[in-house]
């Protein structure tokens, strides 16, 4: 079973509070988050979800997670479209992308922006709006974007430089700074890395059966 390198680990939210307006960052980071507007708790692929139907979880700026190589994780449950652009998880402020990942318009997309918005890298996946859980993965190794639905490795994009930055919030379920784009479905345990893992690493997150990411942490 191939390990993965928790050193590496940024933040993680496994939403297993299952009530109140503070979600726990399980890294030991310290990256908690504030549930803004409409968003419930509901049952998740694992333990506590949340639903989402245009509020957002709020992670405050710190400069550890404006990032130069990453992986963003997370479990998504979303009906057939609703909005054209939806956001997952993300940390930008337009045009200053450093990275975020979307679905656009039923298909699992990510990407950044690099500085001064040179360009807008990014790339998709499949679509994944059929109200089923999907584990969705992108990387980004410095030279090439992946992503990863279940696993499956689903092509790629060579990308140049390194990715803009931005003294914006952290956001899941919508677009930060101010919640545009966003998700109308269901979000569980969201990680971030400063790493980009490999495609057995991320392999190993859509095997496991329970607790996904807790479970990959104590490996």
């Amino acid at each position: 079973t191939p390990h993965l390198n928790y050193a590496k680990i940024v933040g993680v939210w496994l939403f297993d509070e299952a009530g109140g307006k503070v979600v726990n960052d399980a890294s030991g980071n310290g990256h908690e988050g504030q549930i803004v507007g409409a968003v419930k708790w509901g049952k998740g692929k694992f333990g506590a979800a949340l639903a989402f139907d245009g509020g957002n979880v709020t992670i405050p700026h710190h400069d550890s997670m404006n990032l130069i190589q990453f992986t963003i994780t997370a479990w998504i449950k979303v009906p057939k479209i609703v909005n054209p652009y939806q956001m997952i998880a993300g940390k930008e402020a337009w045009p200053d992308r450093n990275y975020s990942m979307w679905i656009r318009p039923g298909v699992m997309t990510f990407g950044f922006t690099t500085p001064g918005a040179a360009q807008d890298i990014q790339v998709g996946s499949k679509e994944v709006t059929d109200d089923k859980w999907h584990f969705v993965v992108g990387t980004y190794d410095k030279k090439v974007l992946t992503p990863y639905v279940e696993g499956e490795k689903l092509g790629t994009r060579a990308a140049g430089p390194k990715p803009a930055t931005n003294k914006a919030p952290f956001m899941i379920g919508a677009q930060p700074p101010n919640g545009g784009g966003p998700l109308k479905g269901m979000i569980d345990e969201v990680a971030v890395y400063d790493t980009a893992l490999d495609e057995k690493e991320a392999q190993v997150g859509a095997s496991l059966t329970a607790n996904t990411t807790k479970v990959m942490h104590s490996l």
